[in-house]
């Protein structure tokens, strides 16, 4: 089963996000949402979640006090089919569900085999967290930082270094909660970095003006991570609405700076977590494209990627001069 869901009233319209069997889906305002509408005030912070499973698709609200809205009817939690209509907000959305054409075919195999590939990578890391570029030694350590779906946590021991736990998230196809877990473990330069790689790899051949602008601006602050390349950054994402992978990396690029403030105002330091935050919302929506079917595939050649930048495989170039 593949789950699209789609903006069609609202902020965002025409924005979407897709999701398969063994997925879930939490839609809200904020970065802790795997699907973040920013603009939308009346949303709150993470105001539903979509599951998907392997004969039916369940949504369940999280909003606490603002509510949600099913065909027209509030629910706290039910069944949803093809063509229903959520509201959330002041945003709708439109959900579109197909069955694979052929259940453990092709496509699952392939998924299976990068699989193998992905568990690999970054086998040399020589750090005490299993890759070179990860400064904490625990995945437990980390997840202090995350908030992480509850297989996902269950997988969780106080013993995994960093590497351990990242490699059993994807050979379990937690994708999700692997690049969550992989933009905060790694260190801003390098997860911004990561996420750039990725927006580079699927998306250079669709970047419009204002994408193209915002990779690079956070590609230049990753070179020369300087306070006026976070403010460059920011006007970066800002041309984009937040709409794109590319603005979300730039977004990242500028909350890892001094300030969130205006420049003339006093500082208001960004949390810790934003950086890592913004990448993964840039990664899950750089993996999940325009096709479902090849969601599985495109979350793990990013993993992939993020994995070789953690053991230092792939770098930024140095700063000329």
């Amino acid at each position: 089963m593949f789950v699209t869901l789609q903006i069609t009233s609202g902020p965002l319209t025409g924005r979407k996000a897709h999701l398969r069997a063994g997925q879930t889906l939490k839609v809200g305002r904020t970065e802790w949402a795997d699907f973040s509408v920013p603009p939308d005030a009346q949303m709150a912070e993470v105001h539903f979640a979509l599951a998907c499973h392997a004969g039916a698709c369940t949504i369940r609200d999280l909003s606490a006090t603002t509510g949600l809205i099913v065909n027209g009817a509030k629910v706290s939690e039910a069944v949803v089919r093809a063509g229903d209509v959520i509201e959330a907000g002041s945003t709708k959305f439109a959900v579109r569900i197909e069955e694979p054409t052929s259940p453990g075919g092709a496509t699952t195999a392939a998924a299976v085999g990068l699989g193998a590939a992905a568990v690999t990578v970054g086998a040399a890391g020589t750090g005490g967290s299993g890759y070179e570029k990860v400064p904490t030694s625990l995945a437990i350590e980390v997840c202090k930082r995350l908030s992480l779906d509850a297989p996902a946590q269950a997988l969780l021991t106080d013993k995994q270094n960093c590497k351990q736990y990242f490699e059993l998230l994807v050979g379990q196809e937690m994708f999700n909660d692997a690049a969550r877990f992989l933009g905060q473990a790694l260190p801003k330069r390098e997860a911004i970095w990561w996420g750039a790689v990725c927006v580079r790899a699927y998306l250079e051949k669709k970047l419009t003006t204002p994408d193209r602008t915002a990779v690079e601006a956070a590609e230049k602050w990753v070179v020369e991570p300087k306070q006026e390349h976070c403010r460059a950054a920011e006007k970066a994402a800002e041309a984009t609405r937040h709409e794109t992978a590319a603005g979300w990396v730039a977004a990242a690029a500028f909350w890892s700076g001094d300030s969130m403030a205006p420049a003339d105002l006093p500082a208001v330091p960004p949390k810790d977590t934003l950086p890592g935050q913004g990448v993964y919302v840039a990664v899950n929506m750089t993996a999940t494209g325009d096709d479902p079917r090849a969601i599985p595939e495109r979350f793990r050649t990013c993993l992939q990627l993020g994995a070789a930048v953690a053991d230092g495989k792939n770098r930024w170039p140095e700063k000329k001069g």
